[in-house]
């Protein structure tokens, strides 16, 4: 398959627009390995992306691997974050910080505005620790921003494999393997959310300031909660 590589600490490639008013939907992208070398760039950087299908992607490196802001109605199958083929990347291609990060149009900390990234698609995942520091990381501020997560495989994160702020609207994790990963996973201010079928020895769940979760037929360690939580 491709390889592209980015050396300048950008984005190996973007996709979208930054203007909140200009949208770009019905893309298909496949079968291409992305890799920055250092910190501070991003693999795949996603703008207002719309109705798009982002399938067999592979990232290593960079703050991020698949990052996504503002965008709305993807389908994101078979994305890989792994350290497998690294021996065929520059040797400065190292371990990034966040495999998926989502975040509303704006910025993760300031005020909400612009478009959440609602009703994206995420399915047959696969991040090891080998890749990046922590799996998953989806940030609404303004209550919205629902998902589904099904499938796939997250191991040996040195950090958490999940990390969702402030999703309200319905979210669903389905299947999903975890192994190994060293922190715990943590739901700040969410609701309307569930968690099945989750095979996790060895991971903690974290639930701050959340109400109506379930988390059903699953195997995990340790599932802790704030005294602002309710019916989890």
């Amino acid at each position: 398959g491709t390889v592209i590589v980015n050396i300048a600490g950008k984005a190996a490639i973007q996709i979208g627009n930054v203007n909140p008013r200009l949208m770009v939907a019905g893309i298909t992208i496949s079968g291409i390995y992305f890799a920055v070398v250092g910190r501070t760039g991003t693999c795949i950087n996603c703008q207002n992306l719309h109705r798009s299908k982002l399938r067999d992607l592979s990232c290593m490196g960079g703050k991020y691997g698949l990052y996504m802001r503002g965008s709305l109605i993807n389908e994101i199958d078979g994305f890989q974050a792994s350290g497998m083929y690294a021996s065929e990347l520059p040797k400065e291609v190292a371990r990034g910080e966040t495999a998926i990060a989502c975040f509303r149009r704006g910025t993760p900390t300031n005020s909400p505005e612009g478009p959440s990234v609602n009703a994206n698609t995420f399915t047959h995942t696969l991040i090891e620790g080998t890749a990046y520091e922590n799996g998953v990381l989806i940030d609404d501020r303004a209550n919205e921003g629902n998902f589904l997560l099904v499938g796939g495989s997250i191991e040996g994160m040195q950090g958490c494999w999940i990390d969702v702020n402030r999703v309200t609207a319905p979210f669903h994790i389905f299947g999903v393997h975890l192994e190994a990963n060293k922190r715990p996973n943590k739901f700040s201010g969410c609701a309307n959310g569930s968690l099945e079928s989750i095979t996790g020895a060895g991971d903690t769940f974290v639930f701050n300031d959340c109400s109506n979760i379930k988390v059903a037929w699953s195997r995990v360690t340790a599932i802790v909660t704030s005294k602002r939580t309710k019916n989890v």
